[in-house]
């Protein structure tokens, strides 16, 4: 089971990822998100885990605090079938939208954008 792991403390390594989490059983494919240019973590991260053991890991980390932070430990495969739901409820990602600039007429019912050219 893919696990994801969100408000991590910033200092934090794979590592400590794979020591948390030992407890409840062996852990694969630790990673945690990072910036492209500085290399710092972005506080969330994913890992992998046998099924029996991720719902014992989930039902006993998730908002659990560390060094100060909540963690949010969520079964991503639950978690993504979530978000989609409210996505097709909000009516999808906004990339179907029309905006009115965009049919024809526009907004000024005119249909021809007039700039003046020339900057006047």
């Amino acid at each position: 089971m893919k696990i994801s792991v969100g408000n991590l403390p910033q200092d934090w390594s794979e590592e400590d990822i794979r020591k948390l989490f030992s407890e409840f059983g062996e852990t694969q494919h630790i990673s945690i998100k990072r910036d492209k240019l500085t290399g710092r973590s972005l506080g969330y991260g994913s890992l992998e885990m046998e099924d029996e053991s991720a719902k014992k890991a989930l039902n006993a980390l998730n908002k659990k605090e560390i060094s100060g932070k909540t963690l949010a430990v969520v079964d991503s495969e639950e978690w993504k079938k979530e978000f989609e739901k409210k996505q097709s409820i909000k009516g999808g990602s906004g990339g179907t939208k029309v905006l009115g600039s965009q049919t024809k007429g526009g907004f000024s019912g005119s249909g021809i954008r007039r700039t003046g050219g020339r900057g006047k």
